[in-house]
């Protein structure tokens, strides 16, 4: 062991930089703790306290938490200050890759430039798009509650395919962990689906 150090957030797991640690909890409280020594680097409150947490996401500098009960859910953060820069809409994490963001909410997936928070694109799908995108060989995979899954071009949005897995693909509940946490995962060329009681697995990434 390194080091140890207090966190922040009982239900959500640590993102990383280059130099930090990251750690969220309720009401998108955040800690940035040094990577090599365990100090506190910055921390983020916003008043409130509570259990939970979700998982931030760290991309260019840039730090972006979520809070279900506030209304926008997210809160972007510099990643070097703790600073709060913006707030934005968003339903589980993002994914970010290309230099686009890629954020679900309230059933449509948009690629959003995150220096202008211009949308490049939007999807819909069947109307029930539910699960946190993931972005493997310049693709976005994105699940519905009816259980489909799509695999859309990452630049222009446009549908590559999509196949029934058989099963519901569920939004991740990361406040109540009423349903286990959910979400696409991919690695040796394998795309991995959670749908139901049901793994799904597509050779190629598709």
């Amino acid at each position: 062991m390194l080091w140890s150090a207090p966190a922040y957030g009982n239900q959500s797991s640590p993102a990383l930089s280059d130099d930090g640690a990251f750690t969220s909890g309720a009401c998108a409280g955040t800690i940035k703790t040094d990577r090599l020594t365990g100090t506190r680097l910055w921390s983020f409150f916003t008043g409130c306290t509570g259990g939970g947490g979700r998982t931030p996401v760290y991309d260019h500098q840039r730090l972006y938490v979520r809070d279900e009960p506030t209304l926008p859910r997210g809160y972007l953060l510099d990643a070097g200050t703790g600073q709060l820069i913006s707030r934005y809409q968003v339903d589980p994490a993002p994914a970010f890759a290309g230099g686009l963001g890629y954020f679900l909410y309230a059933g449509t997936l948009s690629a959003i430039d995150p220096q202008t928070w211009s949308t490049r694109w939007s999807f819909s799908g069947d109307g029930s798009l539910a699960s946190a995108p993931i972005v493997v060989n310049r693709h976005v995979y994105v699940g519905s509650s009816t259980g489909r899954l799509y695999a859309l071009d990452a630049s222009t949005g446009a549908q590559r395919w999509s196949d029934n897995v058989g099963a519901p693909i569920y939004a991740p509940d990361e406040h109540n962990l009423v349903q286990p946490l959910t979400g696409l995962g991919a690695g040796e060329g394998m795309l991995v689906v959670p749908a139901g009681n049901l793994l799904v697995a597509y050779g190629g990434a598709g």
